[in-house]
């Protein structure tokens, strides 16, 4: 929206200089030379008329097909590679919620994390629980089952152990709460990673993991925020909101209660 103000600026500038020309010029040069400059900028006018026009008719196109997908800019198969991730972290501006189950890709990039904490971006981890699940016996088989790794839960409480030292260090350095740690006893094979999560600037890669832990048994989703106006939510703010839940943490702002972590 700020480039097509931009764009109506230009034309209004230049639309102002034709007529300037129009009206002073002829008294000033050559007809040949005012002919050629009032035809110049006539076309110059229409161009950028026709050019900006184009321009509100593909947005507003675009904007009508996000809404129809309820948000969703791309799709995939197969696992995420890091790179996605980080694009999202690169992204951010404010906040960054990362949520996941067994966390092993985070957990072993810091200095993505790291990074955005300098830019002044707050991070949040949602995961389970590490303890709770190693004594729990139906949490822990299922996880096992779910992807494929008997001792599953091990790599969950590797992971946390990993994110409590790294949000231990970076709240040192930058302060406190600049990293949060927010824990769940819940099973919830679905991942995702969102930059400002309650803004129109929210963008996010969420991913549902299939049973049986198979290399490709991933299927994610790339997601915009978007005003509607029919009434349906992006499908990010409803996955944005499921985890503010899950976590019991309001991720737009705010706070409810619930099982929160802060590492400070």
């Amino acid at each position: 929206m700020e480039r097509l103000t931009r764009g109506g600026l230009l034309l209004v500038a230049v639309g102002s200089v034709a007529n300037l020309l129009l009206a002073f010029v002829p008294n000033l040069l050559d007809d040949r030379i005012t002919t050629a400059l009032v035809v110049t900028m006539s076309l110059l006018l229409v161009g950028l008329g026709t050019a900006f026009a184009l321009r509100l008719f593909r947005d507003g196109i675009a904007r009508a097909e996000l809404q129809r997908l309820r948000g969703i800019s791309k799709i995939g198969h197969a696992r995420k590679g890091t790179d996605q991730f980080t694009d999202i972290f690169q992204k951010a501006d404010q906040t960054i919620v990362c949520c996941g189950v067994g966390m092993t890709k985070i957990s072993r990039s810091p200095r993505v994390v790291e990074q955005a904490v300098a830019r002044g971006v707050q991070v949040h981890f949602v995961m389970p629980e590490p303890r709770w699940l190693r004594r729990d016996r139906t949490g822990r088989r299922l996880t096992g089952w779910y992807y494929g790794h008997t001792r599953f839960d091990v790599l969950v409480l590797e992971s946390h152990s990993a994110l409590t030292n790294l949000a231990d260090n970076l709240n040192a350095r930058f302060g406190a709460g600049s990293v949060t740690i927010h824990t769940h006893r819940m099973f919830m094979p679905v991942s995702l990673t969102v930059a400002d999560p309650g803004t129109r600037r929210a963008v996010g890669i969420i991913e549902h993991h299939y049973f049986g832990g198979a290399p490709d048994a991933r299927f994610w989703l790339e997601a915009k925020h978007y005003e509607s106006d029919n009434g349906n939510p992006a499908i990010l703010e409803i996955v944005v909101a499921a985890i503010s839940q899950l976590a019991g943490h309001d991720f737009t702002g705010g706070t409810a209660a619930g099982t929160t972590q802060r590492a400070a």
